[in-house]
C-alpha cells in the first residue's frame, strides 16, 4: 500500500486497506473490476474524506477516499494511465516543460514538477471550479511547484463556455466535457473560461521542448488542427485515443500533419502508428481511451521515441 501522509480515522484507514487487498486480488486481471469494488468500498466513508499519499520521495497527492477515479491509487502496483509513465521514464536526465492541459487534480503535474523528473516548469489547466479547488489543495501541499489556470484549453480565447458534467461522473468530474455543450445552460452546464493553446505555450516562461498533454474531453482534434505554435517548436501531443473511435480520428488529426505518432503497449512495447487500421487494431478494449504521442518530426522527442524502437 502507498505511504498514507495525513490523519485519517479507524474507518477510513480501514477502508484504504480493504481497497489495497481488492488491487491484489484483481492484479492479475489487469485490475479488471478494481475500479467498482472501490466505488462500493468508498461509500463506507464520509464523500468528504480525503487522504494524502506519497507517490515518489518529494510528491503528495490529496483525493477523496470515496472517488473511485483515484482512490484506486492507494494501491501501489497501480498504474494510472501506465503510457505516460513509459513516455516520462523516458524523459528522465532531460530538460523540458510540461504543459497539462485538462489537469484534473493535478496528478501529472505533480509528478512532472518532481524531482524525479527534474522539477520541470510545469503549467495545468482545469477550468471546472470544483475540480480546481481539488488541483490548487495538489499545489499547495507540493509546495506550489506548479502553476495553476481555472481555464479550459481551447482554439482561442473564449468567455463563458458551458461544460457538462455527465450523471455518472465522479467527484473529479473526470468526462467534463466542451463538445456537447452546445446551448448555454444545457444538461448540469457550468460556463467556465478557456484559453487557446497557442497563447497558453507562448506564455511559458522557459524555451524548453515541451510536453503538452490534451485531456480536452471531445475538442482535442479542434484544438489541434487550429495550433500554428506547434509547428515552430520542438514538442510533443500526448492525447487520448479512445477505442469507441474505430476512426481514430484525433490520431488522424495529427498524422495529417505528417508527425509521427507513437503508442505503447501495456508491457511497455513501443510501435510506430503507420495507419488508423493499425491503431484501430491496438485499440482491443471497448471501455479504455488509449494514450499516444504525437512527436515534432525530427526534434528531441521524436529521437528519443526512435532510439526506443531500435534499442
Amino acid at each position: 500500500m502507498r505511504n498514507i501522509e495525513s490523519n485519517v480515522t479507524i474507518r477510513e484507514r480501514v477502508s484504504l486497506h480493504l481497497m489495497n487487498l481488492c488491487g491484489h486480488a484483481t492484479r492479475p486481471l489487469n485490475h479488471r473490476g478494481f475500479y467498482q469494488l472501490t466505488k462500493k468500498i468508498g461509500k463506507l466513508c464520509s464523500s468528504d474524506s480525503t487522504v494524502q499519499v506519497r507517490l515518489n520521495e518529494d510528491s503528495l497527492y490529496e483525493f477523496l477516499v470515496c472517488d473511485p477515479y483515484w482512490n484506486r491509487l492507494i494501491h501501489e502496483y497501480f498504474y494510472y494511465e501506465p503510457e505516460i509513465f513509459y513516455f516520462l521514464d523516458l524523459l528522465k536526465g532531460s530538460k523540458f516543460a510540461f504543459v497539462d492541459g485538462g489537469a484534473n487534480w493535478g496528478f501529472w503535474s505533480v509528478l512532472a514538477s518532481s524531482s524525479a523528473y527534474g522539477a520541470v516548469e510545469t503549467v495545468a489547466y482545469e477550468p471546472m471550479p470544483n475540480t480546481f479547488a481539488f488541483l490548487a489543495r495538489n499545489a499547495a501541499i507540493n509546495s506550489d511547484r506548479f502553476r495553476i489556470v481555472q481555464k479550459a484549453l481551447a482554439v482561442k480565447d473564449i468567455k463563458d463556455v458551458p461544460m457538462d458534467v455527465g450523471d455518472a461522473a465522479e467527484r473529479s468530474a473526470a468526462g467534463a466535457s466542451i463538445a456537447q455543450s452546445r446551448d448555454r445552460g444545457a444538461g448540469s452546464g457550468i460556463l467556465v473560461d478557456a484559453i487557446g493553446l497557442d497563447r497558453a505555450l507562448s506564455e511559458l516562461h522557459s524555451a524548453m521542448p515541451t510536453v503538452i498533454k490534451l485531456d480536452l474531453e471531445g475538442v482535442e482534434r479542434a484544438v489541434i488542427d487550429a495550433s500554428h505554435w506547434v509547428d515552430d517548436h520542438d514538442c510533443v501531443l500526448i492525447f487520448e485515443d479512445h477505442a469507441k473511435d474505430p476512426a481514430c480520428e484525433v490520431s488522424a488529426a495529427v498524422m495529417a500533419r505528417d508527425w509521427p505518432v507513437y503508442f505503447f503497449h501495456d508491457d511497455g512495447r513501443l510501435d510506430l502508428i503507420k495507419s488508423v487500421e493499425q491503431l484501430a487494431g491496438l485499440k482491443t478494449s471497448s471501455h479504455r481511451g488509449y494514450n499516444l504521442f504525437g512527436a515534432h518530426p525530427g526534434g528531441v522527442f521524436d529521437q528519443l521515441f526512435m532510439k526506443q524502437l531500435n534499442d
